[in-house]
Parts: C-alpha cells; structure tokens; sequence
C-alpha cells in the first residue's frame, strides 16, 4: 500500500462515506509515516504481524509433540507463515527465504530509498545478521567495512542501518540504565525479525546458539507487548529489561548453565539490582533445583509455551 501515492486520501474518502471497514497492509514502517498519521490521525488502529511464534509454529505445522527437535527446526528455519506450505528441509526453505531476502532489501530498502550502493547495503545487512544480540554502532560498520576494502561515512551506515530497521528486517533495542532509570543513547543492539533468513543468507552455525536464544526471546517479548531495553547495571549487562503498563521483567539468557563461572556470569547481575520485581534467568537446561536469592531459574521452551 505505501507505495501507492495518495492513498491515504482515497481512504479518507471511504472513511467518510461510512459504509465501510478499511483494512490496510505494508511491509515497512512508511506505511504509517508521521506525516501520513497525521492526514488519518483518530481514524486508525495500528498493530503489527509478526513471524510467527514458536507456539504458532507447532500449531501451524501440525507437530504432535513439542520437541527439542521442533525448537531446532524453528531456531533453524524461521516462522515465517509461507513455510507452511513447503517441506521444512534446508535445500527447500532456504532458497525461498533468500527470495524473500531479495525482494525485501531490493524493493523496500533500495528502490524506497534510493540507494545506489547495493553492494554495500547488503554488507550492512550481513555484518548485522552476523552480530545479533551485540552492541555495534555505525562506527563499528564503517572500521569493518574498511578492513573488507570498502570506504564509508558514518553518517551512510547511520541511514542503511535506519532503512533496514524501517523494512522490519532489524529491530534496534536501545540501552537501559536500571540504577539511573534513563535510556541511553548510544550502543544498541539489534535483532533480527526472522532468523531463518539470517541462516539462509550466512548459513546455520551451531555456534551461534546463545545469539539465536537471546534472538528467539527477544521476538517472544515483543508478541507479548513489551516495551523492551537491554540492561546496564553498573558494568555488567542484563540481557532484557521488559516494561509493560506497571510490570517490569529483568531477563538473563543463556544456551546451559553448565558451570559454576556460567551461572555466576548470568545470576550477579540480577542480584545487583535493588527493587522487586520479576527476575528470571532462561536456558534450555531441564532441570532445576530452587530459586536463588528470588531468581527464577526457568527452561526457555517451557517460558516460551506459557508451562511456566
């Protein structure tokens, strides 16, 4: 629909007539611009579809039982509901990805915005593919991107990694100072919308299992209507801080909380924060003994499906 001039005058006259219900769909955040907003403002509800979630994902594909092997499938392939209608085996899904990888950055990042330096969007996109769930800046990019061979501005990897955050390719989570209760303005992270086009475009890395977690709970919140941040407490980090109406979560996640230095790294943290609200560390560990200091120690499929 953006890409149609005017529309939105089209729907203000339907609106007037009143005989109707108006449903419209885009696949960047243009579609509801500020300016545009404003020409509707009090005429709309806004909300957004998201891939779906794990809990759709065995729904939609019909699993009978809720697996490790499901979840691999899901960290491995995506939810992206077109899925649903293949078979979920890599030398299937992920051609179809990388074609909807294309049109993507081809039409609602390139042509939308002009940009003649493709080669150089699509670094962009695979350096930030590769760095999920890490703090970069544009500064960062722009040294990468040097060592490759390539020469770029600030400013341009400012405005790619904009337009890619627009087409809902990325999402930009900024910082939160939890003793300072400010958001800070530089140093954020970003995840991806679907992660089985990353795995389509750069390949499955089994390495990359705690990114993909944090990834996975990271789109969880976001269904359930969070407003969320990344942590800073003093030095040390909390991977999420979740805000919704008057209920904050502070988040921790982890692949397995397999050694004394891994759960002190995932649990001091927590500990340091001084007030009481919920406090949870996710891995895909099994088994649990009792809360520490009022910690939650919970499996992140369990969470995930409600079980907990």
């Amino acid at each position: 629909m953006q890409e149609i001039s005017d529309w939105e005058k089209a729907v203000v006259n339907f609106q007037k007539k009143g005989k109707y219900n108006i449903y419209l769909t885009g696949s960047n955040a243009h579609l509801l611009s500020s300016e545009i907003a404003t020409k509707l403002s009090g005429r709309y509800l806004e909300f957004t579809v998201f891939p779906l979630s794990y809990k759709e994902f065995l729904e939609f594909h019909k699993f009978e039982k809720k697996t490790e092997d499901a979840f691999s499938l899901y960290l491995r392939y995506g939810g992206l509901p077109g899925l649903g209608e293949i078979e979920l085996k890599y030398s299937v899904v992920y051609p179809f990805l990388q074609g909807i990888y294309n049109t993507v950055l081809l039409k609602d990042v390139v042509e939308r915005n002009s940009i003649r330096n493709v080669r150089t969007l699509e670094n962009i996109c695979r350096f930030a593919f590769d760095n999920i769930g890490q703090i970069f800046s544009a500064q960062t990019i722009t040294k990468y991107l040097k060592g490759q061979g390539y020469s770029l501005g600030v400013e341009t990897a400012i405005e790619y990694l904009n337009c890619l955050v627009m087409a809902q390719v990325l999402h930009r989570v900024p910082r939160f100072d939890i003793k300072g209760k400010r958001i800070l303005e530089i140093h954020e992270k970003y995840f991806l919308n679907d992660t089985g086009i990353r795995h389509a475009i750069l390949g499955f890395r089994d390495d990359d299992i705690s990114q993909l977690l944090e990834n996975i709970v990271y789109m969880e919140l976001r269904y359930r209507g969070y407003n969320i941040f990344i942590g800073k407490i003093g030095t040390l980090e909390v991977d999420f801080v979740a805000i919704k109406d008057n209920e904050t979560i502070y988040i921790q996640v982890c692949y397995l909380l397999a050694s004394p230095l891994v759960i002190e790294r995932e649990f001091i943290p927590l500990e340091k924060i001084d007030d009481n609200y919920k406090k949870i560390v996710l891995s895909m560990d099994q088994y649990w003994g009792n809360d520490r200091k009022g910690i939650k120690r919970l499996n992140l499929i369990d969470w995930i499906l409600g079980r907990v």
